[in-house]
């Protein structure tokens, strides 16, 4: 893959300039693999190649079970992993880690929540390269219909909660609360990781 040099990237994402052609044909490429997103973006393709750690995936794993628990009742909504791609605003495609589909939303076609676990390898140690490329997608989630996005950090207990843009969002710190937007689930930040997390 081309990589262009004047991008701030962070380690395991590639950006490359292309067309919508070639943008199809890096997803098609890329399609079997969970962990990879591809993004399109005004002639700039971006590729998030990082392979969940084994933090990642059991924070993940915590939010899934606590989604499910807070969804009791509502049987039109469920919780996807990083398994469920979307078709967003140009034709861009995301997976997010963890997802809430809601069939009378937008007939499940986007989600109505979205968490990112930030993993070192991603961008969370490079703020230039998250921005340049999580910006992206948590912009486009939001302008597709997605209500929030919540990123959740890996090193510490803080996640930030995205409604109105990526620049815009409020920080929750250990047992801070908040309510997941359109839902009405009530989640402690603390609660997001799993109690042995220290462990791996």
């Amino acid at each position: 893959m081309e990589q262009l040099s004047d991008f701030p990237v962070a380690r395991n994402i590639r950006v490359m300039k292309g067309d919508f052609e070639k943008y199809l044909r890096i997803c098609e490429e890329y399609s079997e693999i969970s962990y990879v997103d591809v993004l399109y973006d005004s002639g700039i393709i971006f590729v998030n190649m990082a392979p969940p750690t084994t933090r990642h995936n059991l924070i993940s794993a915590e939010i899934i079970t606590l989604l499910k628990n807070g969804l009791k009742g509502k049987r039109t909504c469920a919780v996807a992993s990083s398994d469920e791609e979307y078709i967003l605003i140009d034709s861009s495609r995301a997976k997010p880690d963890v997802s809430i589909l809601c069939k009378d939303y937008r007939n499940g076609s986007i989600p109505v929540f979205a968490v990112e676990v930030l993993s070192p390898s991603n961008g969370a140690d490079a703020p230039d390269a998250y921005e340049f490329h999580f910006g992206r997608k948590i912009s486009k989630l939001l302008a597709s219909g997605c209500k929030a996005v919540l990123c959740v950090r890996q090193d510490i207990q803080e996640a930030y909660l995205h409604t109105m843009g990526f620049r815009e969002y409020e920080t929750y710190r250990l047992d801070d609360r908040f309510t997941v937007p359109g839902l009405d689930i009530d989640l402690c930040v603390s609660a997001l990781y799993p109690e042995n997390l220290d462990l791996f």
